[in-house]
C-alpha cells in the first residue's frame, strides 16, 4: 500500500509570479494564500510561491530562480506544469518506502521549509513526471520537539 495517497497540490511554474497571482485570483474567484519567498544558499537563489486552495486541493504557482549549484536540476522548468504533491503522515517511512524501489530524492533533498518538510524525486525514476512529497505530520513533529 502507497504511504501517500492524497494530493496536496499541484504546481505550475511562471514567469511572473505577481501577475499570476491577479490573474488566478481572478480566474479562480478565491484569494491566493499570498506570495512568500524562499532565499536559497544565502542569496544566490531564490523560490516565490503562492497557492490557491480549493475544495478537493490546491494549485500552487511557482517562480524559480534557482542558484548555480542547482544547474541541471529538474526543478528547472520552463512555464507550465511542473510538479504534482503528495503528502504523508509518515514523511520517513515514505522517503524509505520510495528508496526500496530505487526512488530517491535529489541531491539537495529533503529541506525544511519552515512549513514542512519536502522532497523532490529524480524524474528518471518517475516517469519523468516531477514528484514532491509533504510530511503532513510536520506541525506536530515540531511542537513535539518544541515541548521535550
Amino acid at each position: 500500500m502507497l504511504p501517500f495517497s492524497r494530493i496536496k497540490h499541484i504546481c505550475f511554474d511562471v514567469e511572473d509570479i505577481d501577475a499570476s497571482e491577479k490573474l488566478f485570483s481572478t480566474l479562480l474567484g478565491v484569494p491566493s494564500t499570498g506570495i512568500n519567498t524562499m532565499v536559497l544558499e544565502e542569496g544566490k537563489g531564490l523560490v516565490k510561491i503562492c497557492f490557491f486552495h480549493l475544495e478537493q486541493g490546491s494549485i500552487e504557482l511557482a517562480y524559480h530562480d534557482l542558484p548555480p549549484s542547482w544547474k541541471g536540476s529538474p526543478l528547472i522548468t520552463p512555464p507550465g506544469f511542473h510538479h504534482i504533491a503528495f503528502e504523508t503522515p509518515d514523511f520517513d517511512g515514505a522517503l524509505f518506502w520510495l528508496a526500496e524501489k530505487g526512488i530517491h530524492p535529489l541531491p539537495q533533498f529533503p529541506i525544511d521549509t519552515g512549513h514542512s518538510r519536502v522532497a523532490f524525486f529524480e524524474t528518471e525514476k518517475t516517469g519523468g513526471i516531477l514528484i514532491e512529497l509533504h510530511d503532513s505530520a510536520y506541525a506536530q513533529h515540531k511542537a513535539d520537539k518544541g515541548a521535550k
